[in-house]
């Protein structure tokens, strides 16, 4: 776990999020902006969690050492936990506005 991050933090769900069409509605170029969002739940296993986790930006910038320890870290609480498998849900927003 990264040190700054506050304990106990969760994320927030999908249904959470608020919808903010704000810049849309602004530019005066669109009708209301509506929401649409998808959850979709896909699974990993130990390594296709990992390498997924070396495409986020936030992970590739640390250093060499760090992202090791942490995808190695990673790496045993899903083998030794969750049995080489997780689920991750994600949640995919498309907000779509019609020109004036």
């Amino acid at each position: 776990m990264d040190p700054a991050t506050p304990l106990g933090l969760r994320q927030t769900t999908p249904a959470d999020v608020p919808f903010d069409s704000e810049d849309v509605d602004r530019s005066g170029r669109f009708g209301p902006a509506e929401l649409r969002r998808n959850e979709l739940e896909i699974a990993y296993t130990t390594s296709e969690y990992i390498d997924t986790l070396l495409t986020y930006s936030g992970h590739r910038a640390l250093p060499p050492a760090a992202r090791e320890g942490l995808l190695a870290c990673i790496a045993g609480l899903i083998n030794s936990r969750y049995n080489g498998r997780i689920r991750k849900r994600n949640a995919f927003d498309l907000r779509v506005a019609r020109t004036l």
